[in-house]
């Protein structure tokens, strides 16, 4: 597996364990309203989440491409 796919996906994991923390309203002081400030780490988490599963399939992807090519030649 290519190192830049397990460095995304470490990416990904403090990504999704920042937004639980956002959410939480731990470890953090922001001033702005509670709703407004939840609704940002909802966004970070659903869409953000979802942004970075599609990163990962791509890298995957490109890594299986790029093995079967130099088998190939």
């Amino acid at each position: 597996m290519s190192a830049r796919l397990i460095v995304l996906g470490v990416a990904v994991v403090i990504h999704s364990i920042m937004s639980q923390l956002l959410y939480a309203g731990l470890f953090v002081a922001i001033s702005v309203p509670v709703e407004q400030f939840r609704r940002g780490a909802e966004l970070m988490s659903v869409h953000g989440a979802q942004l970075a599963g599609m990163g990962l399939r791509c890298g995957m992807f490109w890594v299986k491409i790029e093995a079967r090519l130099k088998r190939d030649r």
